[in-house]
Order: structure tokens, then C-alpha cells, then sequence
């Protein structure tokens, strides 16, 4: 009886994080299926593919295009060429709190941003 109970209780406490698994790994294959179709109909071949959040971004590092595609919507994924710009950077935003004695701080946002040539 008590083996029984074990094994009940495994199951209960294993089975919400093997959902949560499977959930993501079929989002993120859905995510990267959106951008390998986008990447065909620009004639392009995906190296890296990221998600991260609900933008799924993808780089074609031979013809040097980015791939972004928000909320999974095909009809606003945008190709950047990358050799069109003239500054790419990482821009972030810093939060600075006290928490005690110790100073820490938090990144609210984290982004690219591309200047044209």
C-alpha cells in the first residue's frame, strides 16, 4: 500500500513539470518551423535560431539577415539585412533598487537597435 502511495505521489509531483517540458519544446518547434518558412520563401539558411519570450529571432550568418518574428505571426516577420546597417548595439535599461543593505540591479529591458547606413 505504501509503495502504491509512492508511486501515486511521484507521478503527482512529476507530471506538471513534464507538461511544462513538452509544452515548450512544441512551442519552440512551432517557433522554429514560422522561421525556417520564412527563411525559404527569402531563400535563406538559418545557422542560429533563438526564442526568447514571444520573439523568435533567426540568422542567416552567409547572406548576413536576421529573421524576427513576434507572437508567431508570419505576416509581420521582418528580414534585416545586416549588411544595410551601419551601427547595431545592445541597448538596456537598468533598474537600481535597495534590497537591505545590498544595492542591486535589474535589466526592465533588453533590446537591438539598428542604424541604416
Amino acid at each position: 500500500m505504501s509503495l502504491m502511495l509512492g508511486i501515486f505521489l511521484l507521478v503527482l509531483f512529476i507530471f506538471p513539470i513534464v507538461y511544462v517540458l513538452v509544452k515548450q519544446h512544441s512551442k519552440d518547434s512551432k517557433n522554429k518551423n514560422l522561421l525556417n518558412k520564412v527563411a525559404q520563401t527569402n531563400n535563406l539558411k538559418l545557422d542560429h535560431i533563438e526564442n526568447i519570450g514571444h520573439t523568435s529571432l533567426g540568422l542567416d550568418s552567409n547572406s548576413h539577415k536576421l529573421i524576427v518574428v513576434e507572437f508567431g505571426d508570419l505576416e509581420k516577420a521582418r528580414v534585416i539585412d545586416l549588411n544595410a546597417m551601419d551601427q547595431i548595439r545592445v541597448a538596456k535599461r537598468i533598474e537600481k533598487a535597495m534590497q537591505g543593505d545590498v544595492r542591486k540591479e535589474r535589466i526592465v529591458h533588453l533590446g537591438l537597435e539598428f542604424s541604416n547606413k
